[in-house]
Formats: structure tokens, C-alpha cells, sequence
């Protein structure tokens, strides 16, 4: 049993969200990028290059929800609009339920390695503020060129959190500096 399965033991996938983040200034497109850093739950991946993210973790919080709660408590940002994917009106029957359907960005899942993740990525924006990381967490969130993140992901891969790579592939093989 790896250390990661001692302080984590879970047996099912972990469901969560992922934000990609852009912005535009002065023609140029920006991605915001953070250092994921928690070296006691997650050694393996701590130090790498991330989007933000997390779990769903809260009863009946919506993916939404929590897509707009991870975005705050990892950068201090607000989220102002998903670009890419979208949210289909709640239904629900006599049984006092409620369900709702979405379509993600792009949906990734961890086939090996520390944590059974499976996730729900959302291309997004956020209102204009000032960075902040969320302690034990992360660190160190900046606003990067496309290009150069493009140019790093192309590169450097292993200098990235290994589950949201094919997002970044797929977000660079379908997305535009332009967009």
C-alpha cells in the first residue's frame, strides 16, 4: 500500500472540477496557471504546474457550485462566465428530487498512480482581481501567455499535474490564442 492510499484510502472515483482560465489583455490570451503544493497528502504531484480544481465533496453541491468555490478558495478570483461547456435546465419528478444536466470542456480520469480521480473540466473566466493562492494547497498563481503555455505543456510535460494533461492537449488542439 503506497503512502497516498494510507492517507487516502479510497476504493471509488473521486469526482471533481477543473478550470481552465483565460483572459484577454492587450490582444494577447493569458492562462492562469498555479503551483499545486501539498506535500503531505500528495507528494507525488506537489511542485507541478495546475489549473484549478477540486473535489466534489459536499452533499448535493452542485458541479457549478463547486466550480465557482474552487475558483475562490484557490486564487481569490470570482467566476464570471463558463466559455466552454455548459448547464441544461434542473428537472425533477413527484419523487422531490432535482437533477441536472451539463456538458463539460472535456472529462479526464487517473487510470493509475495515487487517487482514482475522475473530472469534469470547464473552460471559464473570471472577474478582474488580485491573486491569492489558498494555503496547504497551492501557491504561486500568475497569468502566462498561451503560447508559452502551449510551448510548456508541448515541452515539458512532467512539469504538469499528469490528470489534467490531456486536458491541456485538447484544449491546445482546440482552442485559438484568438478565442
Amino acid at each position: 500500500m503506497s503512502q497516498s492510499e494510507e492517507m487516502w484510502p479510497f476504493k471509488f472515483a473521486l469526482p471533481f472540477v477543473g478550470a481552465i482560465i483565460e483572459r484577454h489583455v492587450d490582444g494577447k490570451k493569458q492562462l492562469l496557471l498555479q503551483t499545486r503544493w501539498n506535500p503531505k497528502r500528495d507528494p507525488r504531484y506537489s511542485g507541478t504546474l495546475e489549473f484549478p480544481g477540486g473535489i466534489l465533496d459536499q452533499k448535493f453541491e452542485s458541479v457549478f457550485d463547486t466550480l465557482e468555490r474552487e475558483i475562490k478558495e484557490e486564487t481569490g478570483l470570482v467566476l464570471k462566465e463558463i466559455v466552454q461547456g455548459f448547464r441544461d435546465s434542473d428537472t425533477s419528478t413527484d419523487k422531490d428530487d432535482l437533477a441536472s444536466g451539463f456538458q463539460p470542456f472535456y472529462c479526464t480520469q487517473q487510470l493509475q498512480g495515487d487517487y482514482p480521480w475522475i473530472g469534469f473540466i470547464f473552460v471559464c473566466h473570471v472577474q478582474d482581481g488580485e491573486l491569492s493562492a489558498q494555503a496547504g494547497e497551492t501557491k504561486q498563481p500568475v497569468w502566462r501567455d498561451y503560447d508559452e503555455v502551449k510551448e510548456l505543456v508541448a515541452t515539458s510535460p512532467n512539469t504538469f499535474f499528469g490528470l489534467q494533461l490531456p486536458a491541456w492537449n485538447y484544449y491546445f488542439a482546440n482552442r485559438s490564442e484568438a478565442e
